[in-house]
This record gives C-alpha cells, structure tokens and sequence, in this order.
C-alpha cells in the first residue's frame, strides 16, 4: 500500500478576508490562509477548498455537507461536534486537531496524512 503523499500547497497564500473567504454554499476557495478564523455553527453546502492553511480554526458545531478539502492543511483545528455529511478530504494534512464528538458521515479521507492532538 502506497503512502499518502503531502499536499501541494503554493508557496504564497493570501491572508483570509471573510467577505471573499468564508465557507458558504458553493464557495470555491483557493490559497488562502486561515489563521484563528471561527466557522464555529457554520452551515454549508457544496464548497471546494484547495491549497489552503487552515491553522487554529474552529468548526466546532458547524454542519457541512458535500464538500471538499484538496490540497490542504489543517492544523490544531476544533472539530468538536461537526456534523459532516458527504465531505472529502484529498491529498490533506490533519494535525493536532481535536475532534471530539465529531461526525463524518458518508466522508472520504484520500491521500490524507494524520496526526493526533498532543493532549
């Protein structure tokens, strides 16, 4: 069995700017970096992420369904109580990030690298 290969991520990432940035129905994101941004209760449906940081986020609570993470990092992120339906983790890198409660339903990790939260 091959291991899973790191993602790709480009070597400048734009900071977040909510107004362009957020996770909402059909958003497609691209090299963005999200640092400490709250998407806490969120609901979404059908958003596409690829080569993004997403470092200290919160998704705690938040619904997401049919959606897709490519090519990105996910680190010391809260997963506590997501509700997530139908959502793919490709080619990601998910480190030190808690995921308590949480729920992947119907989800697919490809070529996803993980780590567990130190604590």
């Amino acid at each position: 069995m091959k291991n899973p290969s790191a993602p790709r991520l480009p070597s400048r990432l734009d900071p977040a700017e909510l107004w362009r940035d957020a996770l909402e129905d059909d958003a497609i994101v691209k090299r963005v970096a999200y640092v400490g941004t709250s998407f806490a209760g969120v609901h979404a449906e059908a958003f596409e992420t690829e080569g993004c940081r997403f470092e200290g986020v919160r998704f705690s609570g938040a619904m997401i369904r049919q959606s897709q993470f490519s090519h990105s990092v996910l680190d010391t992120c809260d997963f506590a109580e997501l509700k997530a339906s139908d959502v793919s983790l490709v080619r990601c890198a998910v480190s030190g990030s808690r995921v308590t409660g949480s729920s992947w339903k119907s989800s697919t990790f490809r070529g996803a690298l993980t780590r567990p939260h130190p604590g």
